[in-house]
């Protein structure tokens, strides 16, 4: 499970896909309908950060809100009509607007784990991080390391 820190306008399509899929099971684990409340993808350290909020499961559903919104900002996306993803019925929770931090050695380390997996999957898209990179827009950046929560793949 990868529930990105940067904005998804840098995901490409497949990175798209599985940001989608894994945050839906980020909600559904938050409702109890995956492995259980104590084992499974509810104690995965990427849910770590949002059920350290007042409302683990809101924030999880902005999250998806804002793949949604950068699905309708991609024709070729839209064209492939993906049945079962991108679709706001799928959302439990409407948007709210709320912001969590992000420490910005957060977002570096994901950026330099999406290059690799682009190189890999030799994807188009690289050079957009060759500058600087927008976080998801329900994150706000503070300068600080890398989250407790991450575990380390680089």
């Amino acid at each position: 499970m990868r529930l990105w820190s940067f904005h998804p306008k840098y995901l490409d399509t497949i990175g798209m896909l599985r940001c989608w899929n894994e945050s839906k099971v980020a909600q559904n684990a938050l409702i109890g309908l995956t492995l259980g409340e104590k084992r499974g993808y509810y104690n995965h350290s990427q849910l770590i950060r949002f059920k350290n909020t007042s409302n683990a499961l809101q924030n999880v559903c902005n999250y998806l809100w804002t793949l949604v919104d950068e699905y309708n900002m991609r024709p070729d996306m839209i064209a492939r009509n993906y049945p079962k993803a991108f679709k706001s019925e799928n959302i439990l929770l409407d948007r709210t607007i709320y912001m969590m931090l992000v420490n910005s050695k957060q977002i570096d380390y994901e950026v330099k784990w999406l290059k690799q997996k682009l190189v890999k999957r030799n994807t188009v898209g690289r050079e957009k991080f060759d500058f600087y990179v927008d976080e998801n827009p329900m994150f706000y950046t503070v300068n600080g390391e890398i989250e407790n929560w991450e575990k380390i793949y680089l």
